[in-house]
């Protein structure tokens, strides 16, 4: 017990060093800027930070969540990011754990470290950068093959088709819609090249479960909008933060299961 609890606190400090670098991919490249050089640096007044200003979430708070040179205050996104990578970073360490499935845990950590930029960016600027895109399915096609050649495991790629295929039927159904209306299809191709990791991921049952829930939580969402802050029909909303989330509690809640035995117990 004492080496889990270890190993889930390494797990944890790995997390906040990884979503300290997270940052420096959301601040930096939809700027162009090089996310390897240079170093750290303040955005406001250029001044380089030293390593030992910038560790993880103890610097902000050590200084007030203030540049140490311009006083300017820093966002609250840094430390918030890395506080949900070192989260997402021990639940799925100890899911992993527990389930002893040491493929899917790499994979699962290659394609959260990816796919949490992925997303910021998403949300700011509407967009995922070409880069990360493709390489993200690259390895979702890559784990589709380990799995079935390792384990003759064919559901990777059954969820990478039926994903792809219920949320073409989605993205053609709404922009039909809409169309009618007079206004913008609500998710890019983007959006559509991003279940293929997430296909892989989640397999054929859960990735459809996830679209349904992802489509529930962002239609919710834009409802709220509308009513607290008119946001119109015409303003896009970035859908792939709603299915990376929907991904995520999927795969630490058993939802599958859950209601399996709720259709089970409805049917007896």
């Amino acid at each position: 017990m004492g080496d889990i609890n270890l190993l889930i606190f390494f797990t944890a400090i790995f997390g906040l060093c990884v979503g300290s670098f997270i940052n420096v991919i959301f601040f930096r490249i939809p700027n162009r800027i090089s996310i390897i050089f240079p170093r750290s640096f303040c955005f406001k007044c250029k001044a380089s930070i030293p390593f030992y200003r910038n560790i993880p979430i103890l610097t902000y708070c050590l200084q007030s969540g203030k540049c140490h040179k311009c006083k300017q205050s820093i966002s609250i996104i840094y430390p918030l990011v890395e506080l949900f990578t070192c989260l997402i970073y021990v639940l799925f360490f100890i899911h992993g754990f527990n389930n002893s499935e040491l493929i899917e845990s790499i994979f699962s950590f290659f394609i959260i470290t990816l796919l949490i930029p992925m997303c910021l960016i998403d949300m700011k600027y509407l967009y995922f950068p070409q880069g990360m895109l493709f390489f993200s399915i690259f390895i979702g096609i890559l784990y589709a093959f380990s799995t079935y050649w390792f384990d003759n495991n064919f559901e990777a790629f059954f969820g990478i088709f039926y994903g792809i295929a219920f949320l073409i039927i989605i993205y053609y159904v709404t922009k039909f819609i809409l169309i009618k209306r007079k206004n913008k299809s609500p998710m890019g191709f983007g959006d559509i090249l991003l279940i293929i990791p997430l296909g892989a991921w989640l397999g054929p049952i859960n990735i459809i479960l996830c679209l349904f829930l992802a489509s529930f939580v962002a239609l919710l969402s834009w409802v709220t909008l509308w009513i607290l802050f008119d946001f119109g029909l015409n303003r896009r909303m970035p859908f792939g933060p709603y299915l990376f989330f929907a991904a995520i509690i999927l795969k630490i809640t058993n939802l599958q299961q859950l209601l399996f035995v709720l259709v089970s117990q409805i049917k007896s």
